[in-house]
């Protein structure tokens, strides 16, 4: 970042492991980390990245299950932000209660903001450049002739790898437990997948918020990878590579691809997906994550449906 030089002491709030992926090579020991998971699994993922990046010593994580926490989280934060003179501010989800309370706070301070998964092409789809507000991802050259994205290298220090040859690694999704699918059908899915790589030996890495009875209770029988950390985190200290990386709407297989250059293919699901209050045009949005995959090579495996 041009500018980032002339601001020691700077504040990051991260609220997932993707995020605290992305700015670990951005901070330092003068700056300040703070962590808010939104579950006990996205917390225990973010404190072994930590273990892995031992540079890191200023942070704190805040984390509770009662839900006036998180109104007590927010009036700390606000408070913070009114007495602190920090001048920069990093944040990893744009749309998080912090960042709008610093949009709110923090007129004349400067906003970075870091990748949130998928969530980054649709902010930046309907942004408008402002000052004093800017963005640094990884998917940089996707947006060209903007003054306020900024090129994120994400330094994971990965090393080429003897490719498991035979073995295949599927990223898991919440699409079903976000309503955007019904269970049955991500299940069927994964079937159709599993089917046309019968002689290979498929591993299934789920979300860490998804439901895994689903697939017992729908006749799926995959290899499942529990894994503590980011898929990112997980695959740089993994002896070998997978001899294909399988996303279904995930960012996780653009984030691979980029950093590893690993062989990834996507699943199309911008037909079969439905809106959902949060998401309420759900076919168009995957749709264009489908563009951007195709985008940086990523290739629709086909069914052959």
């Amino acid at each position: 970042m041009m500018f980032e030089d002339e601001f020691k002491g700077r504040i990051f709030f991260v609220e997932s492991p993707f995020q605290l992926m992305c700015i670990l090579s951005d901070i330092d020991p003068l700056d300040r980390l703070i962590m808010r998971p939104t579950s006990k699994k996205i917390r225990d993922r973010m404190l072994n990245i930590l273990k892995w990046d031992h540079s890191i010593e200023n942070y704190s994580i805040y984390y509770s299950d009662y839900r006036i926490f998180k109104l007590l989280y927010i009036i700390i934060i606000s408070f913070m932000l009114l007495i602190s003179r920090q001048t920069l501010i990093c944040i990893g989800n744009f749309n998080c209660k912090v960042a709008q309370i610093v949009r709110c706070l923090g007129r004349d301070r400067l906003l970075v903001f870091y990748d949130d998964g998928s969530g980054t092409f649709r902010i930046l789809s309907e942004w408008d450049e402002r000052p004093r507000i800017y963005f640094k991802t990884i998917f940089y050259n996707y947006f060209t002739n903007r003054q306020d994205i900024l090129r994120n290298d994400i330094d994971l220090h990965s090393i080429k790898k003897t490719i498991s040859k035979g073995e295949i690694f599927i990223i898991g999704t919440k699409l079903s437990e976000n309503g955007l699918m019904s269970e049955v059908l991500y299940v069927e899915l994964l079937n159709k997948v599993c089917s046309l790589f019968k002689n290979k030996s498929v591993i299934y890495c789920p979300h860490c918020e998804e439901r895994l009875e689903k697939f017992q209770e729908n006749n799926l029988e995959v290899q499942i990878e529990n894994i503590s950390c980011s898929v990112e985190e997980y695959l740089m200290h993994r002896s070998t590579t997978p001899e294909y990386i399988i996303t279904m709407g995930s960012t996780a297989g653009l984030s691979l691809k980029l950093i590893f250059d690993y062989e990834v293919y996507y699943l199309k699901i911008s037909d079969l997906v439905s809106d959902t209050k949060h998401l309420p045009n759900a076919r168009s949005f995957f749709k264009k994550l489908e563009s951007v995959y195709g985008f940086y090579k990523i290739n629709e495996l086909n069914l052959g449906d």
